[in-house]
């Protein structure tokens, strides 16, 4: 039922355009960057390439009002797409989710402090340009905020987009080798690094 309804924005789907505002967007234009890294909205990109701004059949209102009506019963389950990644190729055949035996999923919950965030990257292939991508999924619940971002970069191999992530995951945000963390001050170092990243959206 749930795949069903999916099938209005599979159909309305422009992969040409999508991955033309990806690849538009990729550098970025402000100085608000996080280790030379921007955000970039594919969440939004992929209604916008539903809609007849591009070659679409509707409206991007109609895009969204179809996503966020109720009768439809439809974004909870947009939601957990985009949490385990497989967003884009549940639209589009052209994407595939890569399942590589690490899972770049965690989350940040203190409940002295009342915080409570979860996260995950996921490494996404395009076959029409053969080019790796990597998705990031956040929901913070105390903001009652989140959204589905790519990062601007790019990669040819998988190998280098594992090699890139895990980098970023151990050197940049301080998650130890099993991807985790070993007490609540790393938590709290995690949250506030992985903010600084999310403000370069937009």
């Amino acid at each position: 039922m749930k795949n069903n309804k999916l099938k209005y924005f599979k159909d309305n789907f422009s992969l040409k355009d999508f991955i033309g505002l990806i690849e538009f967007n990729k550098k970025p234009t402000k100085p608000n960057t996080w280790h030379n890294l921007i955000l970039l909205e594919a969440g939004v990109f992929l209604l916008v390439a539903c809609s007849s701004k591009f070659n679409g059949k509707k409206t991007y209102d109609e895009i969204l009002n179809y996503l966020y009506n109720k009768e439809n019963n439809l974004i909870e389950h947009w939601k957990d797409l985009e949490e385990k990644g497989s967003l884009l190729p549940s639209i589009n055949s052209n994407f595939k989710l890569i399942n590589p035996k690490k899972k770049y999923e965690f989350s940040v919950i203190i409940d002295e402090i009342d915080l409570a965030a979860a996260y995950a990257f996921h490494i996404i292939f395009s076959k029409v340009n053969s080019t790796y991508f990597i998705s990031f999924w956040y929901e913070d619940f105390e903001a009652q905020s989140g959204e589905y971002s790519f990062l601007n970069k790019t990669f040819k191999s998988l190998n280098k987009a594992e090699l890139f992530l895990d980098n970023i995951l151990k050197k940049k945000l301080g998650l130890n080798e099993k991807l985790s963390m070993n007490n609540s001050d790393d938590e709290i170092i995690l949250y506030k690094k992985i903010n600084k990243l999310i403000s370069t959206l937009g």
